[in-house]
This record gives structure tokens, C-alpha cells and sequence, in this order.
């Protein structure tokens, strides 16, 4: 695992409890992570717009799947 991708799981695990979390919102989380990683590859314009805009409508849905999961609940976004 490179350096960027234990920075990615560092911080989900320093915002939510890995217990509170369901299959769902961890399918969901790793979907942000494949989309970012395939955006970063893509060598069109087009093809980094799209995965662009999965990975920020992922997120989102991550996010508010994850909700009762975070460890501090003032904070509702990363």
C-alpha cells in the first residue's frame, strides 16, 4: 500500500468508528477511493470529468450513509 492510499484510510479511520460502520458505507468509501485512483490514471479530459463527478456524488452518498458512524458529531463532513 503506497503512501497516498494509507493517507486515504488514515483519515477515515480518524473521523468514524470502524465498528458503527455497515458493508454499505465501507463498499462506498473504497468506490470514492477506486474512482480517484482511475481519475488520477485517465489520460482524456472527459474520462477525468467523469470519474470526477462519480467520486464526488460517491462521497457524498458515503457520507451521509456513514453519518451515525462519526466519532465526533459536530463534524458532519470530513
Amino acid at each position: 500500500m503506497n503512501n497516498k492510499n494509507l493517507k486515504y484510510y488514515k483519515n477515515i479511520e480518524k473521523n468514524y468508528d470502524f465498528d458503527k460502520l455497515n458493508p454499505k458505507s465501507i463498499e462506498l468509501f473504497e468506490m470514492v477511493h477506486k474512482y480517484q485512483f482511475y481519475g488520477k490514471r485517465a489520460q482524456t479530459l472527459y474520462l477525468k470529468l467523469v470519474y470526477k463527478i462519480g467520486q464526488i456524488i460517491t462521497l457524498h452518498l458515503a457520507k451521509k450513509e456513514s453519518a451515525g458512524a462519526l466519532k465526533n458529531k459536530k463534524q458532519a463532513f470530513l
